[in-house]
């Protein structure tokens, strides 16, 4: 075959729009490649041949890297010890201030009962009880 029928044979025909028409069938030459490389890299760190790479450009970049890595750990790690630790002091005060409130409403119902307010002490006593425990279990 000569060169210009093997050309012929690998690009398909195309046919080109006029200026305001739009296309209608547009065949493109192109190779399928039916492997698909994708490479992710979740941590912090180059690979370690992206890490040479760097190394042998700027003497001292790869402990520079790593130092920079390490102290980013650290750091990261600080402020999830400081949300941890304000997360539990919320649930604390949480709990300590809503086992107050309740004492003084039951309290309180306790001191209608004594008045001889019956019905407003049952139903203080009936509203704060399902309005605790309901609190608590849908934590």
């Amino acid at each position: 075959m000569s060169g210009r029928n093997r050309a012929q044979q690998k690009r398909p025909a195309r046919h080109l729009p006029q200026k305001d028409q739009a296309p209608s069938h547009i065949t493109l030459n192109a190779q399928q490649n039916n492997q698909n490389n994708i490479e992710i890299n979740a941590s912090g760190l180059p690979k370690w041949q992206e890490l040479a790479g760097y190394e042998s450009v700027v003497p001292g970049a790869g402990d520079r890297i790593l130092l920079m890595s390490e102290h980013q750990g650290e750091h990261r790690r600080g402020l999830e010890t400081k949300v941890i630790g304000g997360d539990n002091i919320r649930a604390y005060l949480g709990m300590m201030i809503g086992g107050a409130l309740q004492a003084g409403v039951i309290w309180g119902a306790v001191h209608l009962g004594d008045g001889g307010h019956d019905r407003s002490a049952i139903a203080l006593a009936t509203g704060s009880s399902v309005t605790g425990l309901s609190t608590i279990w849908s934590n």
